[in-house]
């Protein structure tokens, strides 16, 4: 059995990101090594290594005390990419990015917290999975540290071939029914499904704008929405692939797997 969140593909906005979040330093490099099993099993999850994923960003309310509604992924020294759909109702001033962040509810040794100065939200999005995307531009820049490292972007017209493994990581809720928050920054290891299969067995639309995820022991949930969908590019440099879009609407779908 599968569960399946869809995923908007960078590809799909290269030109526009390159041109917005120019950065000449290194990306894609984690000095922390990740766990790379999925033997645990964001609902269920596994906790990932602090500072091992230094692109993820925490997006919160910028309010005295922590408050985490979306994940996001540092595309530069002053960038994050996110989901449309986590900030289409907020303005700048009410956004605050934390980026060197475990813990979901307490400041972490390193951690950086930075408020919005703008957020650009795709104009074609109308809600659902299409043009689900939009950049945070940061107040200031960044401090590169371990923790802290933007993450690479595809190259033009890269295609991930079917069933590529991916990593998913965020501080979205650990259980559908009771609304469990996790205490720390956790991961998922998935699956790319190509467009045909993804029509097929969960009906949805192939869209080359959308990337298909399937995983048999997790799923995404609320507060994972704009989160990094990652993979080793070139064996050795992380890649973003997409961020996460449908993962609130759809974690926990079940349907025969078709392997």
């Amino acid at each position: 059995m599968l569960n399946m969140f869809s995923v908007y593909v960078l590809t799909a906005a290269l030109q526009v990101l390159r041109a917005t979040a120019h950065y000449d330093g290194s990306c894609g490099k984690a000095d922390i090594k990740p766990i790379l099993s999925n033997t645990d099993r964001i609902v269920g999850g596994q906790e990932a290594v602090a500072g091992s994923w230094p692109w993820a960003a925490s997006i919160n309310l910028n309010a005295p005390i922590l408050s985490h509604f979306c994940g996001g992924a540092l595309i530069s020294d002053r960038h994050v990419l996110t989901a449309a759909h986590c900030v289409t109702t907020k303005i700048s001033s009410e956004v605050r990015v934390h980026l060197g962040s475990h813990a979901r509810n307490r400041m972490d040794k390193g951690e950086q917290a930075i408020e919005a100065e703008e957020i650009c939200a795709n104009k074609g999005y109308r809600g659902g999975d299409e043009d689900d995307i939009a950049i945070i531009r940061l107040k200031k820049p960044v401090k590169m540290s371990a923790t802290v490292k933007p993450v690479c972007l595809p190259r033009s017209g890269e295609e991930l071939p079917d069933k590529t493994e991916l990593f998913a990581m965020g501080w979205g809720q650990t259980d559908h029914a009771v609304s469990k928050k996790p205490v720390y920054m956790k991961q998922l290891s998935t699956k790319s499904i190509a467009n045909d299969r993804c029509l097929d067995y969960f009906n949805k639309t192939a869209d080359p704008r959308i990337l298909c995820t399937s995983t048999d022991v997790a799923s995404t949930s609320h507060g994972d929405s704009g989160g990094p969908v990652v993979g080793l590019g070139n064996g050795t440099t992380w890649t973003l692939y997409g961020i996460v879009s449908d993962g609130p609407h759809l974690g926990g779908f079940e349907t025969p797997s078709p392997d």
